[in-house]
């Protein structure tokens, strides 16, 4: 599937909404693997509102929008809308290979904001470059209903909270449990022991298997 005017970007392979789906309710929990947080959930595409969905990282990396801003026009070419996809697409650009698949939302109620909320868990930069380029909606992949346990590792936060930055920043989120004090009583739903080293993130979905960088480094 490669595009003869632009050898940069080669498609590799298309995985339908289905196959998505069913590698989502196969995402583990960093923390303890056997955890699955959405094995029985809700999971389905939806066209949604930019304006409705609320960021759970305090910055964007300006090298990630660059490399989103050439993508765009290079999927063009072959009839698909980065900012509107229904599948996972495999790809190769630049002599890497990479995976794109929709930005993932949860959404559950939010006791603090005493509303159900969407949270962007994975796609920022793409729903970012939406934003700056004025688009409206976006497609995503909307999950409800995910395990009532598994809390998430961030607090939501307002896009005006975002900044971009050039280099990962030292504060990255607002973290539901900032400190191993902080953190829940979990032994009711797994043996793991919760210590200094694995607290913080032991909630984070492993999405890699659907091409997510995972957590990011401070330089």
């Amino acid at each position: 599937m490669e595009n003869d005017n632009n050898s940069a970007l080669r498609i590799t392979s298309l995985h339908s909404f289905h196959e998505v789906e069913h590698m989502l309710r196969n995402v583990r929990l960093m923390g303890d693997t056997h955890i699955k947080p959405y094995e029985d959930a809700i999971i389905e595409p939806k066209h949604a509102a930019i304006t409705t969905l609320q960021p759970i990282a305090l910055y964007v990396l300006a090298e990630q929008l660059t490399v989103q801003k050439k993508l765009s026009p290079l999927f063009q070419d072959f009839s698909l809308n980065i900012f509107d996809l229904r599948s996972s697409i495999r790809y190769d650009f630049a002599g890497q290979s990479f995976t794109m698949t929709p930005p993932i939302v949860e959404t559950y109620y939010d006791v603090e904001q005493k509303k159900e909320v969407s949270i962007v868990l994975d796609g920022l930069h793409r729903i970012w470059l939406a934003r700056l380029l004025g688009l409206k909606s976006i497609g995503v992949i909307q999950i409800r209903h995910i395990k009532k346990e598994c809390s998430l590792v961030a607090l939501p936060v307002s896009w005006r909270e975002v900044k971009e930055y050039a280099q990962v920043p030292t504060v990255k989120r607002k973290y539901r449990y900032p400190t191993l004090e902080a953190f829940p009583d979990i032994s009711s739903f797994s043996d793991v022991p919760v210590h200094q080293g694995n607290y913080l993130y032991f909630f984070y979905r492993d999405l890699g298997i659907l091409g997510s960088s995972g957590i990011r480094n401070v330089h």
